[in-house]
């Protein structure tokens, strides 16, 4: 496997861990949990860097972000800062060897190692607040899912740090952003308006709805979703989302497929694939 390549991590945050597999056709026996042995973990959101090192977001828990080297559970030291809670959202810069890190209007950046801790502002004149996703290009642009300073309109920032410039475009049930290629990505709860996944020029200045909403929780028809919450992140060029049944037992599931409108190599994991007669239980009761 290459550096840039890793097996698929998924955050099951209500069961407070982690579930390896190399892909969803992976026989559910193979499949490897992460759950510590000491204190229990929240994991909300993952990113990886260069090197597949496991970055995750830890919702009402301390370290903030905890780094594995591996499933298994060895660290090379997490990331502890005291100017946040409940970290919902990761993302880290491969080329500049930054991890950031956020949730509410509190947007921090250290290095993979969490060092140099730093904050970024997310006020005037940008107005960030209740960041929810996080995603990174090439040229340390931040593309972040969140609300305005009200916290009326969902939408999706699009901030040169660098040069104190952002931009952002209202996005009915945002949850999560994913750069691919060209495009900006965005997972939504709002089935009908816009639509489950929307995608954007990097510039923001243009947009395509994609995907309807299932019909139910046996409906695993290409295209067709419950409730888009979140990318999972994975260093190769398939899409793998968090696909939540709002709730209803044994609906949460994991969707993969290899591009968005013609849906090919769609591939649906259910709850009840789990192994042993569990289920995936995510954000939602």
């Amino acid at each position: 496997m290459a550096p840039v390549e890793t097996k698929l991590v998924i955050p099951d945050y209500r069961r407070n861990r982690l579930v390896q597999v190399n892909s969803l056709n992976t026989a559910s026996a193979n499949w490897d949990l992460y759950q510590p042995v000491l204190g229990t973990i929240y994991p909300y959101d993952i990113d990886f860097d260069y090197e597949g090192i496991i970055y995750i977001a830890n919702f009402a828990a301390a370290p903030d972000v905890l780094r594995l080297n591996n499933i298994k559970g060895t660290s090379p030291g997490d990331i502890t800062d005291g100017n946040i809670n409940n970290t919902a959202a990761v993302a880290v810069d491969k080329i500049r060897d930054l991890v950031y890190y956020g949730n509410g209007n509190i947007l921090r950046r250290s290095n993979l190692d969490g060092s140099g801790q730093s904050a970024i502002n997310t006020g005037a004149p940008h107005n960030i607040t209740g960041i929810l996703g996080l995603d990174v290009d090439e040229n340390g642009i931040l593309y972040i899912v969140g609300t305005d300073a009200p916290g009326v309109n969902q939408l999706v920032f699009r901030y040169d740090i660098d040069n104190n410039l952002s931009s952002s475009i209202n996005i009915q049930g945002a949850k999560d952003v994913i750069l691919k290629g060209n495009y900006v990505y965005v997972a939504t709860t709002d089935l009908i308006t816009p639509a489950p996944i929307v995608r954007l020029t990097k510039d923001l200045t243009s947009r395509e709805n994609f995907g309807i909403a299932a019909s139910n929780k046996s409906d695993t028809s290409p295209g067709h979703f419950l409730g888009p919450m979140r990318f999972v992140a994975i260093l190769n060029k398939r899409f793998y989302l968090i696909d939540e049944g709002g709730g209803a037992p044994d609906a949460d599931r994991i969707i993969a497929f290899d591009a968005v409108g013609s849906w090919s190599g769609w591939d649906v994991k259910e709850g009840t694939d789990f192994p042993g007669g569990d289920t995936f239980q995510f954000y939602s009761c």
